[in-house]
């Protein structure tokens, strides 16, 4: 059985029971393949010995993300705060960022 179904499953028993059954399978499948759920899962699985900063290379690996630096480190401070700003649709690669 898939994870997230079972997941599902446990905690909304009553989506997966009679008429509801026939749309909420196709639909959790669906959303399984679409966001590559199981891919992620995988990487947890190998990954979850890794911590901050290693944690983040091997995600933006898997990702297939790499820094683009475009110049303008002179307005980078050597000392001091530092406000890094992101924006993607999804937020993930913000959280790495």
């Amino acid at each position: 059985m898939i994870e997230l179904e079972r997941r599902l499953q446990d905690r909304f028993p009553h989506w997966f029971r009679g008429r509801r059954a026939r749309l909420a399978r196709p639909l959790v499948r669906g959303l399984q393949r679409w966001s590559r759920i199981d891919a992620l899962d995988g990487f947890l699985a190998r990954n979850g010995d890794a911590r901050g900063l290693a944690l983040a290379r091997r995600a933006l690996a898997f990702l297939g993300v790499s820094p683009v630096v475009t110049g303008g480190l002179q307005h980078v401070p050597p000392r001091g705060a530092c406000l890094i700003v992101a924006n993607h649709p999804s937020g993930a690669l913000d959280a790495l960022a």
